[in-house]
Order: structure tokens, then sequence, then C-alpha cells
């Protein structure tokens, strides 16, 4: 399966979106699933937005409570996981802090540990065979050339 990251994904957004109303939405297949995956799609874009400070907090609110809906429509209550309950609480974070703290790209540095975590068949000194290989890697990086 491809995988990309955060930021890559962040590109394909619009084109995204577009074909899913165009393409998928047209077959009339899925419906409530499509419309659900547009609505995040739409929060995603307007999270966006909130950092270049062109989101009024109503729109915000107002997209996250779409998808919220659309979401149990698709998957039912039974699905609804507690990231869904602490988006409901970003316009009010924004309006405090004027930044909206969890969207920040901490996530990326998982990406160092996976590297060398993966491929890990025993878990016997997992934490320091992990530190050492990836304290070894730091140190090769930081030996190259700028």
């Amino acid at each position: 399966m491809p995988t990309c990251m955060a930021s890559e994904s962040m590109t394909m957004l619009s084109h995204l979106a577009r074909y899913m109303h165009r393409v998928v939405a047209r077959r009339g297949e899925q419906l409530l699933h499509v419309a659900s995956f547009c609505a995040v799609l739409d929060v995603v874009e307007t999270l966006q937005a909130v950092r270049r400070n062109r989101v009024p907090l109503d729109t915000l609110r107002a997209s996250i409570s779409a998808h919220l809906k659309h979401f149990k429509e698709a998957c039912g209550e039974e699905h609804i996981s507690p990231k869904h309950h602490y988006s409901l609480h970003l316009p009010e974070m924004l309006a405090r802090h004027q930044t909206l703290l969890v969207t920040l790209t901490n996530k990326r540095k998982h990406r160092v540990v996976k590297r060398y975590t993966k491929d890990r068949c025993t878990l016997t000194n997992w934490e320091l065979s992990f530190m050492e290989e990836a304290t070894a890697h730091q140190l090769w990086e930081l030996s190259r050339p700028f």
C-alpha cells in the first residue's frame, strides 16, 4: 500500500475532494461514506485556512459539526472516538489561544522511531538497541557535508 507524509497528502487535498464529488459520489454507492469523507476533507481544508487566519470560528465549528454528523450517519454512534469529541473543542481553543496547538507537526518525529523499529523481531533491550541505532545514524548524518 502506498504511503505519503501529511505534507504530501495536503497537496492532493483539493484534487481528492474534487474526485470524490465528481466521480465517486456520482456512482451513487456508499453515499453516506462519501459525504463523511468529503466533510473530513472540508475540515482539513478549513484547518489549513485557520493557520493563515482566514477562517471565522463559526465556520470552523460548522465544518467540524458537519463532519461529525456525516460520520455518525455513515458509521454509527459506536464508532465515534475520543478524537471526534476533542475536535469539537478546536474552535474554543483557537479563540482562547489564537492558535491550534494540537495541529502542530510533532507527529513527524515518529518516523525516526518507525525507521529503526519496524523490522525488529525481538523485544529484548528494545529501547536500548533502538537508541543506539538512531544515535549512530544521527551521528553519521551530522558527519556528512551540509
